[in-house]
């Protein structure tokens, strides 16, 4: 796969010094480095989803990376289930009420919850059941 237009002027081989970067995991730069190359290459939109998760546990608030979770949405036409893993099942309630509240903090409620459960696999053959229920 080759590197999107904006990562290739960050490896420029004449010299490295001046324009490359160095990365470290677990960073903000690192986070928003995976979820703008997933974004750019629309390859693994899950993946770059999960890293956006902790890109916002930096600074849930800030606007700019609040803006990248829409632009996923954006991304695959408001189809959030394609931004789900592929390795679950799913069981919804029919006519449940809407929810009122932010929709960027709610689905990144939801997705940490998932990225939490996938997290606890020991093995790589887990499962994840996502289902919806009314509870009166």
């Amino acid at each position: 796969m080759p590197f999107p237009k904006w990562m290739k002027s960050l490896f420029r081989r004449d010299e490295p010094s001046q324009e490359a970067i160095e990365l470290r995991q677990e960073t903000a730069e690192f986070e928003l480095f995976v979820v703008q190359a997933e974004l750019e290459s629309r390859d693994n939109l899950g993946h770059g989803l999960k890293h956006l998760g902790y890109l916002l546990s930096f600074d849930p608030g800030r606007p700019e990376w609040l803006a990248l979770v829409d632009a996923y949405e954006d991304a695959v036409a408001g189809d959030l289930e394609a931004l789900l893993p592929t390795t679950g099942e799913r069981h919804y309630a029919q006519d449940l009420p809407d929810i009122e509240g932010i929709g960027s903090l709610l689905r990144e409620v939801i997705h940490n919850l998932i990225v939490n459960a996938e997290e606890s696999f020991t093995e790589k053959n887990g499962k994840i059941l996502i289902a919806t229920e009314l509870d009166e």
